[in-house]
């Protein structure tokens, strides 16, 4: 079934889900007691504002219009954070996965989409969303290696405290 989205319309959309995702982050951070968790949430959360702000003016460049407020029934929902609490990659995980769930359903519209420049539109914002993607699984490959490190640093410790490699 071909739709007729405008780019404007895409771009309400993409909005409306980095806005949904930003108030999950805050809401998150609220209820976790960890600094180094809480971090990484506002971490999260400053990439959605920075995001937000970024299509905003791509909205009004495209529309002449700046939008004061965003209220669109998105189709798209970013999942609730359940368990994730417990340690830093669930969360990068969580995040990753919700940003490829949002490039793939742009996918689906832009296949879908008779308008070509909202179809041109949601291109681009997978792609932007795919640096996003590509900035958090670097994020993850460092955190996974450091945590990757400290297990076994413990194991070590569990076996011998006084391996050579814990000499100070």
């Amino acid at each position: 079934m071909k739709n007729s989205m405008t780019a404007e319309e895409a771009l309400k959309q993409a909005i409306q889900y980095e806005v949904d995702k930003l108030k999950l982050y805050k809401r998150t951070m609220t209820s976790i007691a960890e600094l180094d968790k809480k971090g990484l949430l506002k971490f999260l959360a400053n990439k959605q504002m920075t995001q937000i702000k970024k299509l905003k003016t791509l909205y009004q460049t495209e529309s002449g219009r700046r939008l004061m407020a965003v209220k669109v029934n998105n189709s798209l929902k970013p999942k609730l954070i359940f368990n994730l609490y417990r340690d830093h990659l669930k969360i990068l995980d969580f995040a990753i996965q919700n940003d490829r769930e949002h490039m793939k359903h742009f996918d689906e519209m832009a296949k879908n989409c008779t308008d070509p420049h909202g179809r041109a539109m949601l291109r681009k914002l997978m792609m932007d969303k795919q640096g996003a993607v590509d900035l958090l699984e670097m994020e993850y490959r460092v955190r996974h290696k450091a945590s990757a490190k400290e297990v076994k640093r413990r194991k070590l410790d569990m076996v011998d405290p006084f391996h050579p490699a814990h000499q100070n």
